[in-house]
């Protein structure tokens, strides 16, 4: 047989070989489907999903609907689990604050919308109590991140977030857990539901007076089948034939189980999106709810103590009243500088040789007292960082007689409760950036900005230059290219040299609209007030004590503490 012809029958032996694998490997999975459906299918319990069968409130007032709130709440008690979801408007391209907040309850079958934008904002204290309660469960698809939008929008906070891909990937088969599992795809696999899903309405008008039925019916629906998946698949997996046995205690403590270590945490999206992906458990790694969206590693603000910071030695003036607690290395420098000397190892106490300028006051009593190692927010011991209740960005631009030897405002926080902590005091900086007119350092606050006619001459310059190599380009748009650069120079002829300094021209000018750092121009704006810097402190003490709850804060540790120092200025 000629050699052409048996090289032609082996090709065609292995593209049939092949075809016939790729058969049986798809027919293998579309079976692995379909078991994983029929097993949804068993006897178990099926939640409610026709929204027609809920009670639907929709509040735009403070006043509206009181009795069904309270029978929300009363609900909420008795099965600690709520479907949530938000609606917003885009305009220009920027998501505008969140318009309406979708609450639903499988208990009494209803759902409240919240108008947010007619309420400003503002909760019932019921609601607020269900939001930020961790025990009660808020789930849905992209729960977390609609979290932080009532957060950065209305300062409402949320916990207690379980995204429902972290459950299937956790809970439900392979073939699921290697598919990129929107609301409409689990509504699909786990209620065999399929929910409507049209594009018009939801990039509709959501502040718009009154809401049509289609918006209205669409976001009731997020959130009635965020808490039916959720249910669905706690029935699967723990064999549950009847609603009553959601109510029951020991099945809250096996769903507790099921949620270990995902709750208020972001799905691993690479095992949303690579095919059969095994489950994994949420690490050291793993996003919560206030961390930044991208991977990436922690920097020097997150970075953890390896040594303690608080040494508690004692310092001493010369008449032995004692003027502070001091790390060991400073209580060292006084003896190294032989104007103090060591008079007890343990504690390590320093008598200073001079008489100090300052005298302790009412408040200096807190640079007296011992200060434990632990995150003053839940006590963590292992691990903490340092953290400045008043952001470093203002503190910096103090004058100097409130930046001198005052720890007060210095706390130490573990790596989790920090992030939390920063998260709450962005919406506080944009507050003041707003109050004070100081714009927080962006593309439109730099001091040089890209101008757009110069980016498009070099980049004209550029497909001229690679044109003269690989002849790429019509006429037409050769001749478009050289009327930028025309316009721009001024000039009819375009050669070689003109070519080669438009393409390393400098791109960036003079901003003529900088405003001088955020920092900066906040504090120069505070000092111009009466009691301005005291009144500035106060209110990011309260705002640490509002959103943080610390339990463990120092002895005379508060929010009025006075600088000895401040007496007669501003």
């Amino acid at each position: 047989m000629p050699s052409h012809l048996v090289i032609s029958s082996m090709v065609t032996v292995t593209a049939g070989a092949l075809a016939l694998l790729s058969f049986y490997l798809y027919k293998r999975k579309c079976r692995s489907i379909s078991a994983s459906t029929d097993k949804m299918k068993e006897d178990i319990y099926q939640p409610v999903t026709d929204v027609e069968h809920y009670d639907i409130f929709v509040i735009d007032s403070s006043s509206a609907y009181h009795e069904a709130v309270e029978s929300f709440a009363e609900a909420t008690k008795q099965m600690k689990v709520i479907g949530l979801d938000c609606e917003w408007v885009t305009k220009d391209g920027q998501r505008q604050p969140v318009a309406l907040l979708q609450l639903s309850s499988p208990v009494n079958q209803s759902c409240l919308l919240f108008r947010l934008d007619q309420l400003d904002g503002e909760l019932p204290e019921s609601i607020l109590t269900i939001l930020q309660d961790r025990n009660t469960l808020k789930v849905g698809v992209g729960v977390i991140d609609d979290a932080k939008r009532l957060l950065n929008d209305y300062q409402i906070i949320t916990h207690g977030c379980l995204d429902l891909r972290h459950l299937a990937l956790r809970h439900l088969s392979r073939t699921l857990r290697g598919r990129s599992l929107s609301l409409r795809e689990l509504a699909s696999v786990v209620l065999q539901h399929e929910m409507s899903k049209d594009d018009r309405v939801r990039c509709g008008d959501w502040e718009a007076v009154p809401l049509s039925k289609e918006q209205i019916n669409y976001a009731v629906d997020d959130a009635v089948i965020g808490a039916a998946i959720f249910l669905r698949v706690v029935a699967y997996k723990m064999k549950l034939k009847q609603f009553e046995s959601f109510l029951q205690p020991e099945t809250w403590k096996s769903i507790s189980s099921m949620c270990q270590g995902i709750i208020d945490m972001y799905p691993d999206m690479k095992q949303l999106t690579t095919t059969n992906s095994s489950p994994k458990k949420a690490t050291k790694n793993s996003k919560g709810v206030f961390d930044n969206l991208e991977e990436r590693p922690l920097s020097r603000a997150y970075k953890t103590r390896k040594s303690v910071m608080y040494h508690n030695c004692r310092l001493l003036a010369p008449d032995d009243t004692l003027l502070c607690t001091c790390d060991k290395r400073k209580a060292l420098w006084y003896i190294g500088k032989e104007i103090g000397e060591l008079i007890c190892e343990e504690p390590l106490t320093v008598r200073l040789l001079f008489e100090p300028a300052g005298v302790p006051g009412p408040d200096r009593e807190y640079y007296q007292t011992e200060k434990k190692n632990i995150c003053v927010v839940c006590g963590r011991e292992d691990s903490y960082i340092r953290k400045h209740v008043v952001p470093h960005e203002y503190r910096r631009h103090f004058p100097e007689y409130l930046k001198m030897h005052s720890s007060h405002d210095v706390l130490l926080l573990c790596l989790r409760c920090h992030q939390r902590s920063s998260a709450y005091d962005n919406y506080v900086r944009q507050n003041v950036s707003e109050l004070y007119h100081a714009p927080i350092s962006n593309k439109t606050n730099a001091k040089r900005l890209e101008d757009p006619q110069r980016v498009q001459v070099r980049s004209a310059a550029r497909a001229l230059i690679r044109h003269q190599k690989v002849n790429n380009l019509p006429e037409h748009r050769i001749q478009e290219l050289m009327d930028h650069l025309q316009e721009f120079f001024g000039d009819d002829e375009i050669d070689d040299a003109l070519l080669q300094e438009a393409v390393s021209m400098e791109t960036r000018v003079a901003n003529e609209d900088f405003v001088s750092s955020h920092g900066l121009k906040v504090v120069e704006e505070v000092m111009k007030e009466e009691s301005g810097l005291r009144k500035f402190e106060k209110m990011w003490r309260q705002n640490f004590l509002d959103t943080m709850k610390p339990q463990y804060l120092p002895e005379l540790w508060s929010v009025d503490h006075l600088h000895e120092t401040f007496a007669g200025k501003k």
